[in-house]
This record gives structure tokens, sequence and C-alpha cells, in this order.
């Protein structure tokens, strides 16, 4: 456990660096000693456990703003929403979206994520990450929001853009994106199809009320995006990390692949939450744990911590393929549960059972070391791998 000092519920010695590494550590001294706690290089108060996390959302003196997120994405955006402008979003973003819609049309992307892993078969070695998960997240994510007619490499240029600090290239990049929805956004006001996209534009909205704009959804698109990029490649990435130092529960995967990939995605996820962390604005003065966190104040849900809470998981720090079912805060809590949680767990399940059935003795490439990164988002973003082609 890291040598942390805390004055008055202020963390003072971890460096963000340390947390880039491994915010494990720090979390669990924070459930244990300070619970609330101010992080002064974040200019944010962070919440630990997964009682306080998930009773959050249920507070009235809570807001979803983040100003932060706003900058990022613009505004207005389904996070920072609430009340009935949330509603109306998410009527449109979870039509194509929610279990049931997807369930009648999910199954026919399993072609997709086959062709992907027949290509790198013969091979015998790959960077799972860059060359399988990544691009199989932004096809399939990308063909439901409404972007199939963006090849791989365009729509994995605008994942790292949004995903990476600014500079020059990436602005040129976004700017590209920008000129291309604009365009779509236009004829799909018009000509609306089933993309998620389409369903924003039109649904979850008053009887004559015209379609929404660019302006109304733009910075929305911009989360989904991403999110909907990065959440289920992490989540696959992070799960194989783990099985690949864990040889056991991995051959015990391959020997039944149907049956253990579901569990082994949703430990992986509660494991190693894709985001770590959400943030909320405190409206008025709130008290938790005895400490008052001032109106205005950032708040951060730390929903990795909460997955690792010891009050709720035994040995929680521990990949367990066969811990008992439990939900976990991977996705979120309440009215702003992840709207992507049923497709990113389709993608997930079906890579991880098709990759250990057409990959065979699949282990980690020699002489190479994988490692995750961040504490906001967190996820292996390389993982060399070899099997008997």
């Amino acid at each position: 456990m890291p040598d942390i000092v805390l004055h008055q519920n202020e963390l003072e010695s971890v460096t963000w660096d340390e947390l880039d590494v491994d915010p494990y550590p720090t979390y669990r001294t924070l459930r244990e000693q300070a619970p609330v706690a101010y992080l002064p290089g974040a200019e944010s108060w962070v919440v630990s456990t997964w009682d306080d996390c998930a009773s959050i959302d249920a507070n009235p003196a809570i807001e979803h703003r983040d100003p932060i997120t706003d900058e990022f994405f613009g505004t207005p955006n389904v996070m920072s929403m609430s009340g009935d402008e949330h509603r109306r979003m998410r009527v449109g973003i979870d039509a194509t979206l929610r279990p049931r819609a997807l369930r009648s049309r999910i199954e026919a992307s399993r072609p997709v994520l086959i062709e992907y892993i027949e290509k790198i078969r013969p091979l015998g070695r790959a960077d799972l990450v860059t060359e399988l998960f990544e691009r199989i997240s932004v096809r399939i994510v990308g063909d439901y929001i409404g972007l199939a007619d963006i090849d791989d490499e365009t729509l994995l240029s605008w994942y790292y853009a949004l995903m990476n600090e600014p500079d020059d290239a990436t602005v040129v990049t976004l700017d590209q994106m920008q000129s291309h929805l604009r365009e779509k956004i236009a004829r799909l006001r018009n000509e609306p199809d089933d993309s998620v996209i389409s369903h924003m534009l039109h649904d979850g909205l008053d009887v004559g009320q015209p379609p929404r704009d660019f302006d109304d959804i733009m910075p929305t698109v911009r989360v989904i995006l991403l999110g909907g990029f990065l959440e289920p490649s992490n989540s696959i990435s992070n799960t194989f990390f783990a099985l690949f130092s864990e040889r056991q529960q991995l051959a015990e995967l391959v020997a039944n692949p149907a049956e253990l990939s579901g569990p082994a995605l949703e430990e992986g996820l509660r494991w190693m939450s894709p985001i770590g962390a959400t943030q909320r604005t405190v409206r008025d003065d709130i008290e938790v744990h005895g400490v008052v966190i001032p109106a205005g104040a950032v708040l951060q849900i730390s929903v990795a911590s909460a997955n690792h809470d010891e009050s709720r998981y035994e040995h929680p720090e521990k990949f367990d393929l066969h811990r008992p079912p439990s939900p976990h805060a991977a996705f979120g809590h309440g009215a702003h549960h992840c709207a992507g949680h049923a497709i990113a767990r389709w993608i997930g399940t079906a890579v991880i059972e098709e990759v250990v059935t057409r990959l065979p003795g699949l282990r980690p490439a020699p002489d190479t070391q994988a490692a995750p990164h961040g504490w906001l988002s967190r996820g292996v973003k390389s993982l060399p791998a070899v099997w008997d082609a």
C-alpha cells in the first residue's frame, strides 16, 4: 500500500503519474481512511466506496453537469443533461441500443468479428489490441451508430483523436469528422434510417416538433463515439490481460468458451473497469461521512474503486472467473447508466468466445510485457500474443 498522506481529507502525497500506473492501492487506502477525499491536482473530490458511489445519483444536490466534460465534448451532451432533457435524448439513443432492440439484429455482426479474427489467424502473432480488438470495436459500433460508410482506418483515426491530447494533427482529424457528420446529419433529418444518429434526430420529441439539428446532437455523438469505441475494446483487452496471468483460468475458458466467455468479460469489467470514474457537480453543500463537500465542487465517482470494495467482493484484487455473480458498477448507476452496455457486453462476450476458439494455444508473446494505464479511463493499449497458426 502506498505512503499516502491525508490532511483533513485532502490527498497530498500521491502523484497523478502514480495513479495512472496503478490507482487501486490508493483507492484501497481511501476506502479505509477517507471514503470522501479532496484531490488537489484534479481540483475535485473523490468518492470511493460502493455504497457512496451507488447513492450519488439519487442525491438531489448532485448535478450531472461537469465543466471538464462539457468543455471537451461541447454542450448540450447527454452526460451533462438531467431530468426531462436527458430522458428525451435517451429515447433516441436507447431505441437501437437497449437489449431488446439489439437482440433482433446483433448476431448478424458475428460474421464481421470472425472475419477480423480469421485475417490474423494465419500469422500466429499479433498485437491483439491494435490489430484486432480496436478494429472490431470501431467497426461494429460504428455500423450501429450510422457510420457504415466510413472505413476502419478513418474510424480509428477519429477514435485516437478523441482519446488523445489535442495537437495540430488531432484538430485536423476532428474537423474532418465534424464535416462528415454535419453532412450526414443534414441528410438524416430528411431521410431517416435505423441508425443511432437518426433516432437521436427524430425520437423523444413532441408531436409536430421538427427533428433535432447538428448542434443539438453533435456533442452527444462525440460522447457516443469515444465511449462506444473505447469500452468494448478496453473491456476485452483488460480481460485477456488478466487471463494471460491466470493460465489455469484461461485453460478453463478455452475448454468451455460458450459458457465461460460471458463470466470472463463481466469479471474483467469489474476487475479493471474501462471507465474508472465519472464526474458530477455539487449544486448545494452536501455532507458525506461527516465531510462537507461545498456547492460548485466537482465530484469524481470512482466506479473502479467501488468495484474493488472489500465489503462487497471477497479478494477483489484477484481476477476470478468463477466469482459468484454480483452486479458491478463498470457501466455506472441510475439514469446515466451507460446506454451502450448491452452492445459492449455482446461484442466482448462474442470476441472472447471466438478468439479462444479460433486462435489455438493463445498465449502472451515471449519477451514482451503488457501494462494497463490510466485512472479516469484504464486499459491495456498493447497486448502482443502468439498462437499455434
